[in-house]
């Protein structure tokens, strides 16, 4: 029986991926009770040898290659080959602790959770750990909560790799991620803990986030940030339809209207700091406008100065937004 099915995409990662399929091979669960799907998304640097050349050592791993879908379609295809009860989306360039998989597993089964989270670190492309990203869930000091719950309490850790699945969350609601857009963590986490009655956290490091210098997150070309620029727009837009199925009182609701929130705070930065040339800035403004997301709306920030300066800063880009950028930037 499989209990574990590992789902990796694979984009042009020929410098990571033997790390990451190691990492996972390196376990002490038994390999028939676990499989490591691995969807090829079209890679078109020495990715697929580097695969098909370590597959030949471990019985469990599945290789299967498409053209480029993008990571949600890369993803949604290991859902469809997955066999076991429980799905774990891990990066292709990122990896995990060794012999790990025993306890979560037998934590997952013994609490009957329908997800389950753990810790995480981050590190530099050789595995050094550093302090890039920060954080910890908050179950409010609970052992095990809703889903409704969890969402409304973290909707800005929408990190799709910290939490093992139920797969019949997928199977059974019909959940796919949705293709082509960046962010679409973001987009389907509340649809998945919608339908979560038990998860809870393991307070153990097991997962090795890589901060890569050439990531797409970290990418400063225009174009790559223009399309993450219309991801977030698109996010956005399905976030509100989902919401609006939703009655208005339920906590995930809730949780929605805050991450909303978040993403226009995040809509108005990345206006102000990304090096847009003019007609790129034309046509941001057209989309926002058409999405209702322009003028820009109340800047939430925690920190009181910074939102009182974004907010003063927002009644003027409203009024004369390229104008007023590019003067900001100079200021600055």
């Amino acid at each position: 029986m499989i209990k574990l099915s590992i789902i990796v995409p694979v984009y042009n990662v020929e410098k990571y991926i033997e790390r990451c399929i190691r990492s996972i091979s390196k376990q002490d669960l038994p390999s028939q009770a676990y499989e490591i799907i691995i969807v090829n998304d079209g890679s078109t640097d020495d990715s697929l040898n580097i695969i098909n050349n370590v597959s030949k050592e471990y019985t469990n791993i599945i290789v299967h290659t498409q053209e480029n879908t993008g990571l949600g379609g890369a993803r949604n295809k290991g859902i469809t080959l997955a066999k076991g009860t429980y799905i774990w989306f891990i990066d292709s360039d990122d990896f995990i602790a060794e012999n790990c998989l025993n306890e979560l597993v037998n934590f997952i089964e013994t609490k009957s959770l329908d997800v389950l989270s753990f810790d995480f670190n981050c590190t530099d492309e050789e595995g050094n750990i550093i302090n890039w990203i920060d954080f910890k869930l908050d179950y409010q000091n609970k052992p095990v909560v809703s889903g409704d719950t969890f969402y409304f309490n973290n909707y800005v850790h929408s990190y799709i790799w910290l939490y093992i699945f139920k797969t019949s969350l997928f199977t059974t609601n019909q959940l796919r991620f949705e293709e082509r857009i960046n962010m679409q963590d973001s987009e389907i986490m509340p649809r998945i803990m919608h339908h979560v009655n038990k998860i809870a956290p393991i307070h153990k490091v097991v997962y090795y986030y890589v901060n890569r210098e050439n990531s797409f997150i970290n990418s400063k070309k225009k174009n790559v940030r223009k399309r993450y620029y219309d991801s977030i727009i698109k996010v956005n837009s399905l976030l509100n339809s989902f919401k609006n199925s939703l009655p208005k009182e339920a906590l995930i609701t809730q949780g929605i209207n805050n991450k909303l929130a978040d993403i226009n705070r995040i809509l108005f930065l990345q206006f102000i700091f990304n090096d847009f040339d003019r007609a790129t800035l034309k046509d941001i403004l057209k989309s926002l406008k058409s999405h209702k997301l322009y003028p820009f709306p109340p800047i939430e920030e925690e920190n009181k100065l910074k939102k009182i300066n974004y907010n003063l800063l927002r009644l003027v880009i409203n009024k004369f937004p390229i104008a007023t950028r590019n003067l900001y930037l100079k200021l600055k």
